[in-house]
């Protein structure tokens, strides 16, 4: 299996994908069209890719316009994968690796930013952080006023409409079994 960045400066890169059974990349098509929606909030904003995997939203982001990015991922050979795919893409310049599991690493996540203009998230599917990922993000205070917050989820999974400290759910897409869900 290979992923490749679908569009913007390192449109075409082939990306490595780490031995791990457990990993699910999102699809080169709901990738596609997050992107589409997320186009004009990238330009010279930063992007936070939790649960990141391979890297290829965060590297996605980066292509399209996004300043920097930060990944997270608790599994240590899915962030050396991403370390690669960043050097691959052209953009290690441009973002951090934070090894550690969600909840943890965004304290990190919060010192290399104050604030980002879009969290991504794609928690493995059926995991219980997936309905805590807007109230964590609260917590930390990590969410830029005017931010999104995006969630990828199985289309079955149902997500809160409002979370305490003002995210609300704007709209939820499927995608065949996927789903992405927008806060702000």
């Amino acid at each position: 299996m290979y992923l490749r960045i679908i569009a913007g400066k390192a449109r075409g890169t082939r990306l490595q994908v780490p031995n791990n059974k457990e990993l699910r990349p999102t699809t080169e098509r709901v990738r596609a069209a997050l992107f589409s929606i997320l186009f004009p909030r990238l330009q010279g904003g930063t992007f936070l890719d939790l649960y990141a995997g391979t890297g290829a939203n965060g590297i996605e982001a980066l292509s399209r316009g996004a300043s920097a990015a930060v990944f997270i991922e608790k599994d240590k050979e899915a962030l050396s994968t991403i370390e690669i795919n960043l050097a691959r893409a052209g953009f290690s310049g441009n973002a951090h690796c934070v090894l550690g599991s969600v909840p943890e690493a965004l304290r990190q996540a919060a010192r290399l930013y104050k604030t980002y203009d879009i969290i991504f998230a794609d928690p493995p599917y059926g995991s219980p952080e997936l309905t805590l990922l807007p109230q964590w993000v609260t917590e930390y205070e990590i969410f830029k006023s005017g931010g999104l917050l995006v969630i990828e989820h199985t289309s079955k999974d149902r997500l809160p409409d409002l979370v305490e400290g003002s995210l609300r759910l704007l709209e939820t897409r499927n995608y065949g079994t996927s789903s992405l869900s927008f806060f702000a």
